[in-house]
C-alpha cells in the first residue's frame, strides 16, 4: 500500500506527493522559511519541511528535512502529530503530515538569529 511505504500516490494520473511539515516553535515563535521564486509556490513563507521519501516515516523526514534546512537536530524533540492535510494545487497534490515540534531554550537560543538556512533560504521566527 503506498501510504505505507511512503511512495507517491498515483490518482487520476496526478501524483500525490507525501510531505513532512514541522511547526517549529518557541513559546509564542514561530520559525517560518521562504521560498525561492522559482520553486513551486515561490515567494511564500511556509514552514520547514519536504518530502518523505520511501524507505523512510514522517517522523524521520521531519527530522532530516529539518537538519537538511536548518542545521537543527530535533531528534530528540517531542514531535506530535498535528494532521494530515491534503491539498490540489491543480498541477499536483500533496499529503502534508503535520507535526508540532517544541524548541527548547537553548534551542530558541542557539538558532534564533540565523536568518539564512543551509539552502540559502530566508529563516523568520514570526
Amino acid at each position: 500500500m503506498a501510504s505505507q511505504t511512503n511512495m507517491p500516490i498515483k490518482k487520476d494520473s496526478i501524483t500525490i506527493i507525501n510531505v513532512a511539515v514541522a511547526v517549529i516553535h518557541y513559546k509564542n515563535q514561530y520559525l517560518l522559511g521562504f521560498r525561492d521564486a522559482s520553486q513551486h509556490q515561490g515567494n511564500r513563507y511556509e514552514f520547514v519541511g519536504g518530502k518523505i521519501e520511501h524507505n523512510e516515516t514522517a517522523k524521520q523526514a521531519l527530522i532530516r528535512e529539518v537538519a537538511e534546512e536548518t542545521g537543527m537536530d530535533i531528534n530528540s524533540n517531542i514531535a506530535v502529530k498535528l494532521g494530515r492535510l491534503h491539498h490540489d494545487y491543480g498541477d499536483k497534490q500533496v499529503c502534508l503530515q503535520v507535526y508540532r515540534n517544541e524548541m527548547t531554550a537553548l534551542q530558541y537560543e542557539q538558532y534564533k538569529h540565523c536568518s539564512h538556512g543551509l539552502e540559502g533560504q530566508a529563516l523568520r521566527w514570526v
